[in-house]
């Protein structure tokens, strides 16, 4: 037969941040461009707590950490030193810039509650309460 496996025929690249991903067509999976690898069974990374403490306490100094979650969503409680004198905003972009990629690709959603060593020891007593 003249003619393409429909299985095989390949979308146009799509941009995502600085990754080019592949889509193939009729439910075959995602082929990255780069690596060359595929996730045919369409299986996402099961990521855990324990997991993201540990991205987070290997890119930031924290005098205490705390992550709980279920696999998709999760919340994190981060202390550090490296916070003082930033805004909440600038707080939180921190910990994503540590995180990196992750965030795009294995963290759906992630509650941050950031605070400096000084505000912690102030306040932890009301707010863990």
């Amino acid at each position: 037969m003249g003619g393409a496996d429909p299985k095989m025929v390949l979308s146009p690249p799509l941009k995502w941040g600085r990754r080019s991903t592949i889509l193939r067509q009729f439910g075959a999976g995602v082929v990255d461009a780069e690596t060359n690898t595929s996730n045919a069974r369409n299986e996402r990374v099961m990521t855990t707590p324990e997991a993201i403490q540990g991205y987070i306490a290997g890119g930031l100094p924290c005098a205490h950490l705390e992550v709980e979650g279920d696999g998709q969503h999760f919340r994190a409680v981060i202390v550090s030193e490296k916070f003082a004198g930033l805004s909440r905003v600038r707080q939180h972009q921190l910990v994503y810039q540590v995180l990196g990629d992750r965030m795009r690709e294995e963290i759906h959603a992630l509650s941050l509650e950031t605070w400096t060593p000084e505000a912690w020891a102030a306040n932890a007593g009301s707010v863990r309460g």
